[in-house]
């Protein structure tokens, strides 16, 4: 463990050590004891070792051993119960990516016998993923929680996921979600932004807001008008800390029609004024409401 990780710059780092940082957990539990795994994300388990039972919902618990790894969508609420001890690593994410352009996610040949033999949303863990988690693991604990790192890493998973992995593996793994909800999930992930309300954005997916806010919690587990402004307000955040855009620019960025409003904004939120905010980056954290 290296203490000194971070030791002149983390307290004042805003990435650090945030509430709002990537969801990353390693476990290990004994045999006999159950967890719930938290709702509201994708998650994706990886059970380094030992051997546990999950119940998804009401349905029957079904049995994992250790080196594969679980795909759960996030309105499926779930449970693990060790029969052996088990360390088991647990990434969150709010949506899949696109795993490379090149990867039809449509196409139509058919699941060969092999994949049959495997349950929807399971595969086995590939000796180069276990080595990533092995790394991830020893970078998490030596300190490294910077948000973008966390990030990265996650994203990176992904790569390796479709890097190591037939196609037809992937869609079995990923397959308790169907295309449907992902091609839904990415389209709301990357215009977002141009939508101030859920009425709006409701109206851009050619929805009404009664029927979008059901598929929005169905995918992604949460109330629409809640994720759209705590993801407004993580996005205003970073670019005062991080970005170098002007205020106005920001507050045209982020729809506010004056620049008082935006300054309004930010201290009903974060408690100082878009200005305090950027002259203290890097010297102080300023605590998010």
């Amino acid at each position: 463990m290296y203490s000194s990780l971070y030791t002149n710059t983390r307290l004042s780092c805003l990435s650090h050590d945030d509430k709002e940082l990537p969801r990353v957990s390693f476990t290990e539990f004994g045999k006999g004891i159950t967890i719930s795994v938290e709702m509201f994300y994708h998650r994706i388990l990886f059970l380094v070792s030992g051997k546990v039972k999950y119940g998804l919902e009401d349905k029957k618990p079904g049995p994992v051993h250790g080196r594969n790894m679980l795909y759960v969508s996030p309105n499926i609420r779930l449970s693990l119960r060790a029969t052996e001890p088990c360390q088991v690593v647990i990434i969150y994410t709010e949506h899949l990516i696109e795993l490379c352009e090149c990867f039809d996610k449509t196409e139509g040949k058919p699941y060969n016998d092999e994949i049959l033999r495997t349950p929807p949303g399971i595969m086995e863990i590939h000796p180069r993923l276990l080595l990533y988690l092995t790394n991830f693991r020893i970078f998490y604990q030596d300190g490294m929680r910077c948000k973008y790192y966390l990030l990265t890493k996650i994203e990176e998973m992904y790569y390796l996921i479709r890097a190591y992995y037939e196609r037809m593996e992937i869609k079995r793994f990923f397959s308790l979600l169907g295309d449907e909800e992902r091609e839904f999930s990415n389209k709301i992930i990357t215009n977002w932004r141009r939508f101030r309300s859920v009425r709006q954005l409701a109206e851009f997916m050619n929805c009404s807001e009664s029927a979008f806010t059901r598929k929005f919690k169905s995918v992604f587990g949460e109330n629409a008008g809640r994720w759209l402004a705590n993801k407004r307000k993580e996005a205003i955040w970073y670019d005062l800390t991080v970005g170098r855009d002007p205020l106005k620019v920001l507050a045209e960025k982020y729809l506010f029609s004056t620049q008082g409003l935006f300054s309004d904004f930010c201290r009903n939120n974060f408690g100082r004024s878009p200005g305090e905010i950027r002259k203290h980056k890097g010297k102080m954290v300023i605590s998010k409401k």
